[in-house]
């Protein structure tokens, strides 16, 4: 991926500087940090301001020209017209792009009218013959139409110029008021599902093993946080109410438990709405073949387990820890081992005869029937928190060691 920035955002503050901080966050995510510029928030303190701008004019191959409901409108002190200054920057801004024949996209925001010529100065007019794309806004940007914007922007740069693929796929979704999600790229392969016979401690129901096909995908780097279960439990109801804060050990970056099934699939399906991704629990193949990170030992650590690498084997009062305390594994995923149980979207099954040889998730058309549960948690013995191991519980239940993680499938790989 290029470092030089390819996506140039122009805005007016005093018109739409909260909605395009969003815009600015999800195409960061997409397109990476370094690729996006978003006018005067990008600049960094004690360099020219007018050099540093045309600096990065002169490299961005797109500029999206955000304009709100009063974009045309905003004067200055003296009550003149903005645009109407040859100086004024959003002007000089898309008069460079418009001179320099690079695309221009004008993005309405909700009920934004595009500007007929007539009410445009100097060069400026030719931006009203460009096609505009629209972004509806309360307090999330509309998934949909941000969709379609990048896939504008794909359009003019070319998706393999720009796209992260491998590891530095990963990416972080923004939840509004400093809240984060980091999602990591899980590579695809082939693993052997399930405990040997030969490993202490295991339970019959970890077997047989079979060989499983996995491909690529992103799963949370983290067990979702309560700060993140609040930061969702706000967005609009899709299917049934969430509880802000249902944790019995509570903390921030703890992970969220007291959660069902049920509530932890209605987080994804919000967050999927509100993001524009299809967001979902981890199948039960998708959750051990990110565990184990390519190893084929007990843990991902080894043969054994320490206190030092992971949450378990502690006390009532002690409960949870902050996620991503221990040592993460190789794929850069923490508390796979511990901490607290982690829901899957597979019914459960007594053995793994005629079990998937993919990894999608194995599912009965019986509802209400037991969920699998990976992981093990602050207080389980060792035992519990291997790779294979495999629980259960009904799917309404709400338990202080369980909680849940998301995954996503991998659009973003080319």
């Amino acid at each position: 991926m290029s470092s030089s920035r390819s996506i140039f955002i122009s805005y007016r503050r005093v018109d739409s500087r909260s909605v395009t901080r969003k815009i600015y966050d999800r195409l960061a995510q997409h397109f990476g940090h370094g690729t996006v510029f978003r006018d005067l928030d990008s600049i960094p303190a004690g360099v020219t301001f007018k050099k540093y701008i045309e600096g990065e004019l002169r490299q961005c191959r797109i500029l999206v020209a955000v304009i709100g409901v009063a974009w045309l409108e905003v004067t200055d002190r003296n009550g003149q017209r903005r645009l109407d200054d040859p100086q004024d920057w959003v002007r000089l801004e898309i008069e460079w792009a418009l001179a320099r024949q690079i695309p221009v996209i004008p993005l309405l925001i909700d009920n934004a009218k595009m500007p007929r010529g007539d009410e445009l100065p100097g060069l400026l007019k030719a931006l009203s013959t460009r096609h505009a794309a629209r972004v509806k806004h309360s307090f999330w940007l509309n998934p949909r139409d941000v969709v379609r914007l990048i896939q504008d922007i794909e359009f003019h740069l070319g998706v393999s110029d720009i796209r992260p693929t491998g590891p530095n796929a990963s990416f972080t979704e923004y939840l509004g008021q400093g809240t984060t999600l980091e999602m990591i790229y899980v590579p695809g392969g082939r693993f052997l599902m399930g405990s040997p016979e030969d490993e202490s401690e295991r339970y019959d129901w970890e077997g047989p093993q079979h060989e499983v096909s996995a491909p690529a995908f992103f799963m949370g780097k983290y067990p979702v946080t309560q700060r993140q279960w609040r930061a969702v439990a706000k967005v609009k109801v899709v299917e049934r109410e969430l509880t802000p804060a249902p944790s019995r050990f509570k903390g921030d970056d703890r992970p969220v438990e007291r959660v069902s099934w049920e509530e932890a699939v209605e987080f994804c399906r919000r967050l999927s709405r509100q993001m524009g991704n299809a967001y979902r629990l981890p199948s039960e193949a998708e959750w051990e073949y990110a565990c184990r990170a390519g190893t084929t030992t007990p843990y991902s650590f080894g043969d054994s387990i320490t206190p030092d690498q992971a949450s378990y084997t502690r006390t009532f009062d002690a409960g949870t820890t902050p996620v991503g305390n221990f040592p993460s594994n190789a794929f850069g995923l923490y508390d796979m081992h511990g901490n607290v149980f982690e829901w899957c979207q597979d019914h459960w099954n007594e053995n793994y005869n005629s079990a998937p040889t993919d990894n999608s998730a194995w599912l009965r058309i019986a509802r209400g029937e037991y969920r699998v549960i990976r992981g093990g948690s602050w207080g389980s013995p060792p035992r519990y928190c291997r790779s294979a191991h495999r629980g259960r519980d009904v799917p309404e239940v709400r338990s202080f060691d369980l909680g849940f993680r998301v995954c996503c499938s991998a659009p973003r790989i080319a």
